[in-house]
């Protein structure tokens, strides 16, 4: 985003006291929510001890390429400084009316993610330190033992001494540091994930606001089934697995794992979400870091399998070229591997603009028109998800779209239905149960 465009967050206030005399006045609730939201995710609030004394830091670190989302929030805040080393970028804050500033933001902007809880204990800390004249041994001890239990060390993750609130510009910053846009190169179904450790009730939550979104009832009825994963939930959506930190099912049980070293992570692969109320929703933000560039070209290769051109040469190499450049393949500090070929953007918008490769026929099959086939034969494959009590829950198609239902591939639901296997969808076990139909 040009510099410029973050003006109106400012209303005058050039220098430090002038920010810190008209307090949040100056700053709009939209900045101010997208700033929270990418402290959720990639902010740190740090005690340094250096004998008795303390110093006390903000500290937001990120890829070299992502310099100018930090030069924008230090020129929208107008506190602390930008600095780079190797490939890496620094925003800090260190002096004493700037901290006192942040944890005004944060005391009235609370975050959302287990980050609140260091923040709480941050403030505490500084209050404790800053309002004391005399620094004694009894005061050091409290301020080291804060310390201590801060960050990497905390062991106490209570969520529920605080409110989340997600909003659509908290979300988005918090998208920008934590989420991740993917292709699975095998099937090409695209994924959107978000991770957070020792926080469940936040994945809850976002999962929750992406459902309010659905516009329609049969949209909300798959929304809900955005699903979960994590060490001690097994899966809340997909195939019954072992837990991965206990595969042999040993008597020690991953709860035992301090909430910090749980990894859980909210997975959307439906494509009807991802067309209906994913896309709709991020076009409508504007966005601060190099990870609209990866959002823009996971859009376009769903537009490529959209018109059926990833049957096409043209297609398949566009794909490898949009996926040899996305997420880390795009830093200017990796090594990427060499593309067969490179595409610019008037040729990528000249095969999108190709009509498309499938042709629906009178008798309801799609013929993929670069290779004269179709997209599946005169016999369809019925399949049925059968709750406990021997009822039909939802009635699929084709495997495609029963895999898309469940989040996963076509081939691990070819194998669940080889293997009789049950799948597991919100605590719930059913099995799947196929019939061909002329």
């Amino acid at each position: 985003m040009n510099l410029n465009k973050i003006n109106n967050n400012v209303q005058g206030a050039t220098e430090l006291d002038s920010v810190l005399s008209n307090s949040l006045e100056n700053l709009t609730k939209d900045f101010i929510e997208k700033f929270r939201g990418f402290v959720d995710a990639e902010g740190c609030f740090l005690i340094a001890r250096t004998g008795n004394t303390f110093a006390f830091r903000f500290l937001i670190k990120l890829h070299i390429d992502d310099k100018s989302v930090l030069d924008i929030i230090q020129k929208t805040l107008g506190l602390g400084r930008v600095t780079t080393y190797k490939s890496s970028a620094t925003y800090a804050i260190t002096s004493q009316k700037e901290i006192k500033f942040i944890i005004d933001i944060f005391t009235k902007y609370t975050l959302n993610t287990t980050k609140h809880l260091n923040f709480l204990s941050f403030k505490r800390a500084f209050e404790i330190y800053k309002g004391s004249k005399i620094k004694d041994s009894k005061l050091i001890q409290e301020i080291a033992s804060i310390k201590s239990s801060m960050n990497t060390k905390r062991t106490v993750f209570d969520t529920t001494s605080f409110k989340i609130n997600i909003t659509p510009e908290w979300l988005l910053g918090f998208v920008e540091g934590d989420g991740s846009f993917s292709v699975n190169t095998t099937d090409l179904i695209l994924r959107f994930s978000i991770a957070q450790k020792g926080n469940l009730v936040l994945m809850e939550a976002i999962k929750n606001f992406f459902v309010d979104l659905a516009k329609t009832k049969d949209l909300k009825d798959e929304a809900n089934y955005i699903y979960i994963t994590g060490p001690d939930l097994h899966m809340q959506r997909g195939i019954l697995n072992k837990d991965p930190h206990n595969p042999r099912g040993d008597k020690e049980n991953s709860l035992n794992n301090t909430l910090s070293e749980v990894n859980y992570v909210l997975t959307i692969k439906n494509s009807n979400l991802i067309k209906k109320v994913l896309i709709p929703f991020f076009n409508s933000m504007s966005w601060l870091s190099k990870k609209e560039l990866d959002y823009n070209d996971w859009k376009t290769i769903l537009n490529i399998k959209e018109l059926g051109l990833h049957f096409t040469n043209d297609g398949k190499d566009l794909i490898d070229f949009l996926l040899g450049q996305m997420n880390n393949n795009r830093l200017s500090t990796c090594k990427s591997s060499e593309v067969k070929k490179t595409f610019t953007s008037i040729e990528i918008d000249s095969i999108l603009n190709k009509p498309s490769n499938y042709e629906l026929q009178e008798d309801g099959r799609i013929l993929i028109k670069s290779s004269n086939k179709y997209s599946f034969s005169r016999k369809r494959l019925n399949l049925t998800l059968i709750d406990p009590q021997g009822s039909i829950f939802k009635i699929f198609n084709s495997k495609s779209s029963c895999a898309e239902f469940l989040g996963i591939s076509s081939h691990t639901v070819t194998k669940i239905i080889k293997n009789k296997r049950p799948v597991y969808l919100n605590g719930i076990v059913y099995n799947i149960k196929s019939k061909i139909e002329e």
